[in-house]
């Protein structure tokens, strides 16, 4: 967890190697597109990454997490909508 600490930059695709439960980046000012990579942590349950500056279209690799139960991505300037894939979570 480490939302409101003033992180910038972008989140390095090697977190995805990293057996995480829990993702908690919001209100920084983290910027760049999701790394696809992210999401091979297959054990991620929460991903809250609202209030930064994330750009682009959300990874369709977002459905490859099984254990996922939350998901906040607002306030950031993602494009395009939700991948269909979410549906079958």
């Amino acid at each position: 967890v480490m939302d409101d600490n003033g992180l910038t930059g972008t989140i390095p695709g090697n977190l995805g190697i990293l057996p995480l439960q829990v993702i908690d980046l919001d209100n920084n000012t983290l910027t760049g597109e999701l790394p696809t990579e992210l999401f091979m942590a297959t054990s991620l349950q929460v991903i809250d990454l609202d209030s930064n500056g994330f750009e682009g279209t959300i990874p369709e690799q977002i459905a490859n997490l099984p254990d996922l139960y939350y998901l906040q991505l607002d306030f950031n300037d993602f494009y395009g909508g939700l991948p269909s894939q979410l549906a079958t979570l």
